[in-house]
């Protein structure tokens, strides 16, 4: 008899460390498409001396690593854990992604930006986490936007929490407006006139090529070219869309969709007062009046300790002034690959909370109502953007019009992918035509939605 209480004693004691610090076997897959159960909501075991390691994939440049390795030590103080941070290239970044869960080494948590998270959800890759983050009244839920949540539900299922979010904006160079002597875009905003047509108009005046000056660059000032994310906003501002609702359908093949992609050629062709596709050149160079990118491109200008004065202005409005702002999301989900999927989603947990949220405002704008105005988000550090300039190019954007997720599809890294190269053919003479390349870019585009 005491023989047989010993083996017991060993099993118990055996299974007890089988769930320390998180390390519970993946959970077991529903029968709803892309949906895995959550885990039990049950906290690790703070007190396993047990480590075990998790893996976060995120992408951007060395500080920002840094950054992230620097949030994790009172994760990984706390669960007795390690937290190692794995960057990636974003144009790589879904399908690296792809490929290491298919082979079934993917990163227990990994960043999914707008087009993505539709991929790895139906193919299901990804951890409801729902009984995490809707339990606990101190984490408020509820306080996400809707918007931001509704591309990476089902149902009750949460499989993924938003971190960043926000409309793109307008950095202008103040420097190179006054010696130029021309009236600022923050100008022609208090009267009413900021639109398309008025910053193809300043971009001419600004631009001096004999000294390497350009007004205007609209894909985003830091990272690689995509005229999805890059021209959303304009061909909506244009009435247009690249999609109906449904993400069924292609729809830029329109005059109003035509019309938006011959302005974004005739800027860079006609006026030459665009940078080239393949030119690098930043906004912190000094030689570009006014560049399109995300809120949080702010920090690198500040970062760099640019030599001019700049400002921030809304993206200019078009022949449809009642457009949606075209956001972006980027999420934290945990993958089914996980070993530790309970630690797994206490870290995507931990790392969006209200506070936590607070604390990374200067990086990342979390999509929480609470946090839109904020003191910690509308007093940036070093008081730039301004209170003045937050308020008018991001926070009355999105009270005024309201918010439009870019679009998600399985095959939407496919579809981006063909959108670019399309744009790529037309801009270097592939295509006579702004007609010929949207036909040409329709049929190709409609085949990927269907498929």
């Amino acid at each position: 008899m005491k023989k047989i209480l010993s083996v017991l004693l060993i099993v118990v004691l055996a299974a007890g460390l089988l769930v320390a610090c998180g390390g519970s076997q993946a959970p077991s897959q529903t029968q709803s498409p892309g949906a895995t159960n959550a885990p039990e909501t049950k906290s690790p075991d703070q007190g396993s001396s047990e480590k075990v390691t998790l893996t976060i994939a995120i992408w951007g440049d060395e500080n920002r690593k840094k950054t992230f390795e620097e949030l994790f030590t009172g994760f990984e103080q706390k669960y007795n854990c390690d937290v190692v941070v794995n960057l990636v290239a974003y144009q790589d970044y879904a399908t690296k992604l792809a490929t290491q869960l298919t082979a079934g080494n993917a990163p227990d948590v990994v960043w999914l930006a707008d087009g993505m998270e539709r991929q790895f959800l139906e193919s299901g890759n990804l951890v409801d986490i729902s009984s995490y983050v809707k339990n606990d009244p101190d984490y408020n839920y509820a306080d996400f936007y809707e918007t931001a949540m509704s591309a990476i539900t089902d149902g009750d299922k949460v499989f993924g929490i938003p971190f960043s979010f926000g409309p793109r904006v307008v950095y202008v160079n103040k420097t190179l407006f006054e010696k130029a002597g021309v009236k600022l875009p923050s100008e022609y905003l208090a009267e009413g006139k900021w639109t398309y047509e008025t910053m193809y108009e300043l971009a001419r005046k600004l631009t001096d090529k004999s000294k390497g000056q350009y007004g205007l660059k609209l894909w985003d000032t830091s990272s690689a070219t995509n005229y999805v994310y890059a021209f959303y906003d304009l061909v909506l501002a244009y009435g247009a869309d690249y999609f109906n609702k449904d993400t069924t359908d292609f729809t830029l093949n329109t005059p109003e969709g035509i019309k938006a992609v011959q302005a974004v050629y005739d800027v860079i062709y006609k006026d030459q007062s665009h940078l080239k596709p393949g030119d690098a050149t930043e906004f912190t160079a000094g030689t570009i009046a006014m560049a399109r990118s995300t809120f949080s491109y702010a920090k690198t200008i500040k970062g760099q300790n640019v030599d001019f004065e700049w400002e921030v202005v809304p993206v200019p409005t078009g022949p449809d002034a009642d457009a949606p702002v075209i956001t972006g999301f980027a999420y934290y989900s945990v993958t089914t690959n996980s070993k530790n999927p309970q630690l797994a989603a206490e870290l995507v947990k931990y790392m969006t909370t209200i506070d936590m949220m607070k604390t990374m405002v200067n990086t990342f704008v979390a999509p929480r109502a609470s946090l839109l105005n904020s003191d910690e988000f509308l007093q940036q550090e070093g008081g730039k953007p301004t209170k003045e300039e937050i308020l008018r190019s991001f926070v009355a954007p999105i009270e005024e019009r309201g918010l439009r997720p870019y679009p998600a599809h399985k095959n939407f890294t496919k579809i981006q992918d063909q959108i670019t190269m399309d744009f790529d053919n037309y801009f270097a003479g592939v295509y006579s035509s702004a007609e010929e390349m949207v036909k040409a870019m329709e049929q190709a585009v409609r085949a990927l939605l269907n498929q």
